[in-house]
């Protein structure tokens, strides 16, 4: 899981769309430490439909840091 954070899968579900592709979708909460509180339900979908939901959320963890780095560089 990420720094200061948790997640509680409500749902997990299997879905076609996107022009035909097969996605997973995780229903998932993280908890804000500072604020002590859970965040809003977020959707995340992975293509990699073999993944557990807690293997998607820790690698949305990941991923969620390089995206705000990547938003910063853009405002230099």
């Amino acid at each position: 899981m990420a720094r200061n954070s948790a997640c509680a899968c409500v749902r997990v579900a299997v879905a076609r769309f996107l022009k035909g592709t097969t996605v997973r979708a995780v229903w998932c909460q993280f908890y804000n430490d500072k604020r002590q509180e859970w965040t809003k339900r977020r959707l995340i979908l992975a293509s990699e439909v073999d993944l557990e939901p807690q293997t998607i959320d820790q690698l949305y963890a990941r991923r969620w840091g390089i995206e705000l780095l990547f938003h910063n560089l853009k405002r230099w």
